[in-house]
């Protein structure tokens, strides 16, 4: 499709400042996140014209399914910590934390997966060294905690990574999306732009992965409900092999290196835990091992 240059400008534009006010919406009113997850599960008639596919399957149904069944629950149970009915104390369980650190390297590794499969191997490998270095939730004898959903209101889902992880992440996901869907190029990057922005503009970098996930969440229930990207920012005509080639081998330089400092520190911590960035992560005395029955 023969899309005008101000045409992209204008529709991307939009579409960023569009995910960033959806993920201070959702961020601030957690109760209207969860009733919007869920009523956004109703819409599932209309996938079977929009999905094709087993990967985009995957894709849609291991976003939507948790952010609905999983976040928006588990963000309400601390928001209401006090109510000590099972179900909430179910939401309120360690368990949680274990999930979204495995949502997330479900998610690296479909991509990774598709990647071997369409013989972007570079990119691939890069993949495989996001999977390694996301820090699990706690560690044995670990003084701190990696993942959390905050005890205060907005009762946010926090990831404590390094900024370098995030931004190697977007870069991985954008070579990714360049090789297995060229028409939706330039509406992902959207997203990976807004994700990556949100915590920037809030100067708190563990904000990351809740504007990942609710971005990434609106984004592929608009796929899978329209082919709105198609008509306003369709990028096929963006694709070039050489250039994927060439993004693959450079995601793939600096990707080595930040494994090797990431063992290197994990190694020499005296509890072998993982580097962190400026805000440390918070410590485990004070975010005791939670049961999904207290």
């Amino acid at each position: 499709m023969d899309i005008p240059v101000w045409q992209y400008v204008f529709t991307m534009s939009f579409y960023i400042l569009l995910l960033l006010g959806l993920v201070e919406i959702m961020r601030k009113k957690p109760v209207f996140a969860m009733v919007f997850w869920l009523l956004s599960l109703l819409t599932f008639p209309l996938w079977f014209e929009y999905v094709d596919g087993w990967f985009r399957w995957v894709k849609v149904l291991s976003v939507l399914l948790p952010t609905a069944l999983v976040v928006g629950f588990a963000r309400v149970a601390w928001l209401y910590k006090d109510n000590n009915h099972a179900f909430w104390q179910f939401f309120r369980g360690d368990w949680v934390l274990t999930f979204l650190y495995a949502f997330l390297f479900l998610n690296i590794a479909e991509a990774t997966f598709k990647d071997f499969e369409t013989a972007n191997y570079f990119n691939a490998i890069c993949g495989v060294i996001l999977c390694i270095t996301i820090p699990f939730p706690r560690y044995k004898n670990g003084k701190r905690v990696y993942w959390v959903i905050g005890k205060d209101k907005p009762n946010d889902v926090l990831f404590y990574s390094t900024a370098a992880w995030n931004l190697l992440y977007t870069t991985w996901n954008m070579a990714f999306v360049y090789g297995e869907a060229g028409a939706f190029f330039a509406a992902s990057m959207c997203i990976l732009i807004a994700a990556e922005l949100y915590p920037i503009l809030k100067k708190r970098p563990e904000l990351y992965i809740i504007a990942r996930v609710y971005t990434l969440a609106f984004h592929l229930l608009v796929r899978a409900c329209s082919d709105v990207f198609e008509r306003t920012m369709d990028s096929s005509n963006w694709m070039n092999e050489q250039v994927l080639w060439w993004w693959g081998l450079i995601n793939l330089a600096v990707h080595l290196p930040f494994a090797v400092w990431y063992f290197y520190r994990k190694r020499k911590s005296e509890t072998k835990e993982p580097p962190y960035g400026n805000r440390p992560p918070p410590k485990a005395e004070d975010y005791p091992v939670t049961k999904a029955f207290g």
